[in-house]
């Protein structure tokens, strides 16, 4: 539920599933920390698997953290991890209209998220 995983070899994952690994095991003990096995079912880890769920997913409440806006897809540069298209300087067809822009911006700046 909270997102974790643990790598381990098919040996280990048949024991685990077949409730042959013993609990007392550094592997059970790694299960166990990501909330992924229990050993006492009376001991219930849901507050804990809770509160790192809300750490994880704090970022949904606040809203996004960053804005990248392109203004212009022009550029006389090929960079390989750029979006822009290799056009003249000139071509101004290539650009955010400014009505686009100045939404952009309110957006940016609202408040409702």
């Amino acid at each position: 539920m909270a997102g974790d995983w643990l790598l381990m070899g098919m040996e280990d994952l048949q024991r685990f599933a077949s409730h042959e690994l013993a609990t007392d095991s550094s592997l059970f003990v790694d299960l166990e920390a990501r909330h992924l096995a229990m050993a006492e079912t009376g001991r219930s880890s849901l507050s804990a698997l809770l509160s790192q769920i809300r750490s994880r997913k704090s970022y949904i409440l606040g809203g996004p953290a960053l804005h990248i806006f392109v203004v212009s897809l022009r550029c006389h540069h090929t960079c390989s991890y750029c979006q822009v298209s290799r056009q003249e300087t000139t071509a101004t067809t290539f650009d955010m209209a400014g009505s686009h822009a100045e939404q952009a911006v309110e957006r940016l700046y609202r408040v409702d998220w």
